[in-house]
């Protein structure tokens, strides 16, 4: 079989895209910070270069980790940026992705949503099963219209869904050999708590050689302590306390990213124009979603409402506003679309990870002895961009540019080279949704 290599830009629909193939040079491996579109911005590594350096980690089937997925997908874009990395790994023969578990509420349009994206992207084999609500009070987190709006390669049904994670995850996990699975956990922890506390511990501890996550958490005397006010812990964090606890007693390998290794790779609207102007519909609902989501996650910083960001640290991360205005009060959420030119890939650096530190350090991607030096790392636990407790030295402990490189590589690689496999897939969608109204004006 031969390499896979580049995706070819002849998948893309319209010439005039091509160009988006090109990452530009990036001055200094060792920033601090990756800011796309900035006037000193010069990329270290191309998309090819990125390709050529992962296919040298092609893998026989039996060494390949297998990687299990639980996710919140349209909860927020990176999900979906973080399928479009596990799946490129997957088609480089770095990993094989076994199964997908959608949890949240509500997660049976979650689990649609990502046999739908999966569908897309050529993955058809691959099992998707229905999560948990994932929080002890769904009702008390809305859905916002922008999670499942513009998906058009979501299906209207469950076909080729199955009811339940948790007997998916103990199929995977009996199926396969000891020490083989990596579980790749970038959601609520209920899932994964629920099936240990129904009699699996002794199953998870055979089959799972390690777990990567994204999350919030604090590093404390080499203990590593969930923080609630994170996303993937808050959503039910009695269960991110039981998981922890038991990773480390039972001195399962872990590594966990946290916000300030995201917040330190800014993705500028390059990248997300970049995506939308391959034609893919997965590019297309993220570049929406990135729009979406952040004018409502600004409108309650703007309000003030619980558990929101600072809205000077939105207005930081998430938009131009401080580098476009002088002096100006802070903008009103009905104004706030044309600032919205940055965005954070949270849960893909965790996926990426799913490689191997061996990939990671292909790269050059983390500053291990930052990591190492403060007091993050155990011999089998890792904490990356996660803040120690009482330390006031913010750090993220990876390279910005390189990871920034990377990750855009596999974004616009995933798309690019499933163009046409999706324009099929929504196709076929369609004809079938007038099928069925047709059926019902008949009636």
């Amino acid at each position: 079989m031969s390499a896979y290599t580049t995706p070819p830009t002849s998948t893309y629909p319209n010439p005039s895209s091509r160009g988006s193939n090109k990452i530009l040079r990036q001055q200094g491996r060792n920033s601090s910070e990756y800011r796309e579109g900035s006037p000193a911005r010069q990329s270290i590594l191309e998309q090819d270069e990125v390709y050529r350096i992962l296919n040298k980690f092609r893998l026989p089937s039996n060494e390949r980790p297998r990687v299990v997925m639980i996710t919140d997908l349209a909860k927020d874009y990176d999900d979906l940026l973080a399928m479009l990395v596990s799946k490129e790994l997957h088609s480089l023969q770095l990993i094989i992705l076994l199964g997908l578990i959608a949890n949240l509420y509500p997660a049976t349009e979650r689990a649609r949503f990502a046999r739908g994206s999966l569908d897309s992207l050529g993955l058809n084999n691959i099992p998707v099963a229905i999560g948990t609500d994932g929080t002890p009070n769904p009702r008390k987190y809305p859905v916002y219209e922008y999670e499942f709006s513009n998906a058009d390669f979501m299906p209207d049904d469950n076909t080729g869904i199955k009811s339940s994670g948790e007997k998916l995850l103990e199929t995977l996990l009996r199926k396969a050999n000891d020490k083989q699975v990596t579980l790749l956990l970038i959601s609520s922890l209920k899932d994964i708590t629920l099936f240990l506390k129904k009699g699996h511990r002794d199953l998870f501890c055979s089959k799972v050689s390690n777990v990567c996550m994204q999350g919030a958490f604090y590093v404390a005397n080499n203990t590593f302590v969930p923080d609630n006010r994170g996303a993937n812990t808050k959503w039910d964090y009695q269960s991110a306390q039981y998981f922890y606890t038991f990773l480390q007693e039972e001195n399962i390998p872990f590594v966990v990213y946290g916000k300030l290794a995201a917040y330190s790779v800014v993705f500028g609207i390059e990248t997300f124009k970049a995506m939308a102007k391959t034609g893919h519909s997965i590019g297309k609902y993220i570049k929406a979603a990135q729009v979406g989501q952040d004018k409502r996650f600004y409108k309650s910083s703007f309000l003030n409402e619980p558990g929101a960001m600072a809205i000077e640290a939105f207005l930081n991360a998430k938009t131009n506003w401080y580098d476009e205005t002088r002096n100006k009060p802070i903008p009103h959420y009905d104004e706030i679309e044309k600032y919205l030119t940055k965005g954070i890939a949270y849960d893909a650096f965790a996926a990426f990870h799913c490689a191997g530190r061996h990939v990671v350090d292909a790269f050059g991607l983390v500053d291990w002895d930052s990591v190492v030096g403060k007091g993050q790392s155990t011999q089998t636990h890792i904490a990356i961009g996660v803040e120690p407790m009482g330390d006031r030295l913010k750090k993220s402990n990876i390279h910005p540019k390189p990871w920034g490189d990377v990750l855009r590589a596999l974004f616009l690689g995933a798309l690019q080279n499933t163009f046409e496999i999706d324009r099929k897939h929504v196709a076929e969608l369609q004809e079938k949704c007038t099928k069925i109204s047709s059926n019902s004006s008949y009636y």
